[in-house]
């Protein structure tokens, strides 16, 4: 599927999603190739999880396909992500916020901070980059 880059605002999340931009002069076309992408084209995914590295694929209906989790370690931590695990940031948890949250927590952790003031604290910066990031 070929697409303009003039046309379409497409951004990859930590190689394992996208979101596509309201303000692209094309959005249909966006999220006709998101859906290509990250819904149709399962073995693309499964390709890149697995041959560059072994990552567990995003989508977990992919684990079983993945021979490189089939067996031993990989097995066991695939079984145990699937079971237990949850993804870690929600889809407009911007670098700046990112950041924010690794010095609260680190703040937390290493000089004991009160985690409440910290989290207070966080809010405004979080709701000011949504806002910047939303339509």
């Amino acid at each position: 599927m070929a697409l303009d880059a003039r046309r379409v605002a497409l951004g990859a999340r930590r190689a394992y999603g996208c979101c596509v931009s309201a303000r692209a002069s094309d959005i249909e076309a966006a999220r006709d190739f998101a859906r290509w992408l990250w819904v149709e084209k399962t073995e693309h995914q499964l390709d890149f999880a697995t041959s560059y590295g072994v990552h567990i694929p995003a989508r977990l209906s992919l684990v079983p396909e993945a021979d490189v989790l089939a067996e031993g370690p990989a097995q066991h931590v695939a079984t145990y992500v699937v079971e237990h695990g949850h993804p870690q940031t929600p889809l407009l948890w911007t670098p700046r916020a990112q950041a924010a949250w690794t010095e609260l927590v680190g703040r937390v952790v290493r000089e004991g901070a009160e985690p409440q003031a910290e989290l207070d604290a966080l809010v405004p910066l979080v709701e000011e980059e949504l806002e910047r990031v939303s339509v």
